[in-house]
């Protein structure tokens, strides 16, 4: 389900539907991903968060990636120029997941059903990561082979599903080796 850069009306219809939508940052760096562990989880992963209502996907990048990466990685991101690569949907199913709200712009709170997640691809000048600055515990920039290695171990099959074809969309725009 792919389709252009979501406007914030588009976002908005997204909440209606009971979709939280959110943002997916690929921080690549010498054609390599920048993927990220948490023990808790048990999980390699890509730092994403949620877009706020009113918020631009842009804006949600850049605050979800200081809250979960810290502000040092900042400086070696440029954000001049963070294409779009591709969205997808992972609809909950029902009694695997705490079901949350999502609120739209009015204030009104609809029962979470799943997530769309926007993804984005953005070049970093450094290699390094301040890993006590993150919220997660290892770090290991991949080549479309290590980063399908280790999405292909993922236990939850929406988040593999994902990673999956945003390695398979990154390889094919010639982004990642």
């Amino acid at each position: 389900m792919e389709m252009q850069e979501p406007t914030l009306e588009q976002l908005e219809k997204i909440r209606e539907t009971g979709f939280r939508p959110g943002v997916v940052a690929c921080i690549l760096n010498t054609k390599k991903l920048l993927m990220f562990y948490k023990k808790e989880h048990k999980l390699w992963q890509l730092p994403q968060g949620g877009i706020n209502s009113g918020e631009s996907p842009l804006d949600a990048l850049k605050r979800e990636i200081i809250e979960e990466l810290g502000n040092t990685i900042l400086s070696g991101l440029d954000f001049s120029n963070v294409p779009y690569l591709l969205n997808d949907r992972m609809e909950f199913k029902p009694g695997r997941h705490s079901i949350g709200t999502v609120e739209t712009l009015t204030g009104k709170e609809i029962t979470m059903v799943g997530k769309e997640y926007f993804f984005y691809s953005i070049q970093s000048s450094t290699s390094e990561v301040v890993i006590s600055e993150t919220q997660f515990d290892e770090y290991f920039w991949v080549s479309y082979k290590e980063g399908y290695f280790l999405a292909d171990r993922m236990y939850q099959k929406g988040k593999k599903r994902i990673t999956q074809k945003v390695l398979n969309k990154l390889s094919e725009l010639k982004l990642i080796d």
